[in-house]
């Protein structure tokens, strides 16, 4: 008993001492995770974006407690070296990255990004539930790119609980605005530093895609040299409609290979990339099986058509209840391949000029390296342009 009483007053020094040290090594983690985040009031839009954005990390993990504190000076380190990655409102807004995966890259057939605004969420839902459902075999991969400089409180949470949620959006490090090029070209540099891919396909959030159909297609088509799309053909110029254009792999390589300094941006897609293209071989492909315009959802003739992927591989201007009544009545599938037809049969003109463009569309490019933004640059969707016609009447 005698040697019990001697060493109860050392057993509680030492456990004192060790509650310490645990408690000083909390409040040290503690630390470095608060200059990340700032503390955020529950319940506020705010709240559940970091609860959302966060839920993943490994700060609660049963590492040890080196580990813990290596791993958040890490993150704390990466934070802030990560220029993809912008603070807003005390958050890290999770921005798409251009890390290049090298050999880790994933092999594909079909690269499909679809272009849509932040507010859009019901038309990608639509698509989600639609023609996106074909995106699961291992040759294709689908995303969605949008704005992720946000303003709105409200809309930037909704955002990241759509994309922890889905895992197929990602967001662009831009402010919404006609910025349609410079979204492009974020999207093929992202693309081509993550996937090694062998056609990419650029769309519009208001197309319905006949997916099987077109990977069917795919492998029989021309694999360099490729723009494949719905072309406009006017005196002296023509160009693809940036609302649905398949390139080949070669052709999205030869746009990233141009001179940074001397690259040009254009507030629209289309027209940046046939200035790119004026003085690259190419092969364009105009499908008739593409429907532009006008909008399939205010065209009758679509209202009571069956079977639409035999006579379609693409319908543009579908909004979200055409969007699901078209899926029912696709019979999307393999089909016969058609012909591979002469461009100059639909248009003897392989040139562009931006200078031709009347004065809603016409605008002088800038050099990409600028980040350059264009004044008097608004652009409202054939949707609301009907709606508002409609409210005119």
């Amino acid at each position: 008993m005698g040697y019990v009483k001697q060493r109860t007053p050392h057993r509680m020094y030492l456990l004192v001492f060790i509650l310490a040290f645990v408690f000083s090594l909390f409040s040290v983690v503690y630390v470095h995770y608060y200059t990340l985040v700032v503390p955020l009031k529950r319940g506020s839009p705010s709240f559940v974006i970091k609860q959302d954005v966060d839920a993943s990390r490994s700060y609660t993990s049963a590492a040890s407690s080196a580990s813990l504190m290596h791993s958040v000076a890490n993150k704390k380190e990466s934070f802030q070296r990560n220029t993809d990655d912008l603070s807003y409102s005390g958050k890290s807004i999770p921005l798409m990255d251009f890390k290049d995966l090298q050999k880790r890259k994933k092999r594909l057939l079909l690269l499909v990004t679809v272009g849509s605004a932040p507010q859009r969420f019901d038309r990608r839902q639509a698509i989600r539930d639609t023609w996106w459902k074909f995106c699961y075999e291992k040759k294709v991969k689908c995303v969605f790119f949008t704005d992720g400089i946000i303003k709105n409180q409200t809309l930037l949470t909704l955002l990241l609980q759509e994309k922890n949620r889905y895992k197929d959006l990602e967001l662009q490090p831009l402010p919404s605005g006609v910025q349609f090029g410079q979204r492009f070209l974020n999207s093929i540099k992202w693309a081509t530093a993550k996937f090694d891919f062998k056609y990419f396909l650029k769309l519009d959030d208001d197309y319905f895609v006949c997916l099987k159909r077109l990977l069917f297609e795919l492998p029989s088509r021309p694999k360099r040299n490729l723009v494949w799309g719905s072309f406009h053909c006017e005196f002296g110029i023509s160009w693809a409609d940036e609302a649905f254009v398949i390139f080949s792999a070669d052709m999205i390589r030869k746009f990233l290979m141009q001179d940074k300094k001397k690259m040009l941006c254009h507030p629209f897609a289309d027209q940046q990339f046939s200035i790119w293209m004026k003085h690259m071989t190419k092969l364009y492909f105009h499908d008739t099986r593409l429907h532009h315009d006008p909008p399939a959802s205010f065209t009758p003739e679509f209202k009571e058509m069956k079977n639409l992927c035999d006579s379609y591989i693409g319908i543009h201007g579908t909004y979200v209840e055409e969007m699901r009544k078209f899926a029912k009545v696709a019979n999307d599938g393999a089909k016969e391949v058609e012909t591979f037809p002469k461009f100059s049969r639909f248009c003897p003109f392989k040139n562009f000029d931006y200078r031709k463009f009347s004065p809603k569309y016409y605008f002088r490019p800038k050099p990409c390296i600028q980040n350059p933004t264009w004044k008097n640059s608004t652009f409202t969707g054939r949707e609301d342009e009907h709606i508002l016609r409609q409210d005119d009447l």
